[in-house]
């Protein structure tokens, strides 16, 4: 009997083909394979449909295999990139690294720290005998104006220790 006109069962067709009969309910379900009007299988058509379909899922996964691999090949030639702007930036002296960064932040934050401590002592001789409100609001404002003023340009001090600040 040629394999054109061998129709078979569900289950024979399971045993055949050698499948799992939840793949073959569902590649029935998916309509790859079509059971004629007694409910039979041909084997030729269901071979044919299923080396068809897996020649298909073998395609996917070799595009899929070639576009994941150029995704890696960007994402390392990105990374590489950026190692290379790194080097070229502490080259030129463009980059700080972060162990300076950390200390100068806290030498700021002590030094207006202790500015600002220090604008009590500073005033109180000021204020000892004032009793107008107006007067007392004016030298706190002067003082506090004087301290931020001179923090506004301590960063540049902590850099260059010849800075002078603009009058204006």
């Amino acid at each position: 009997m040629g394999l054109q006109k061998m129709m078979m069962t569900k289950i024979r067709l399971i045993i055949v083909m050698g499948l799992k009969q939840t793949l073959v309910d569902k590649y029935i379900t998916t309509g790859l394979f079509k059971p004629d009007e007694n409910g039979l299988f041909s084997l030729a058509a269901c071979n044919k449909a299923y080396l068809e379909h897996k020649r298909k899922l073998d395609i996917q996964q070799v595009i899929t295999a070639q576009s994941q691999l150029t995704f890696e090949r960007i994402g390392f030639t990105k990374v590489r990139r950026q190692q290379n702007e790194i080097i070229l930036a502490k080259a030129r002296e463009e980059v700080i690294e972060t162990d300076l960064v950390i200390k100068q932040a806290s030498f700021l934050f002590v030094a207006c720290r202790q500015k600002l401590l220090t604008i009590p002592t500073t005033i109180a001789r000021k204020l000892l005998h004032q009793t107008d409100i107006k007067k007392i609001v004016d030298i706190l404002t002067i003082e506090i104006h004087k301290a931020l003023k001179e923090l506004a340009d301590f960063e540049k001090k902590v850099v260059d220790p010849d800075f002078q600040p603009e009058e204006k």
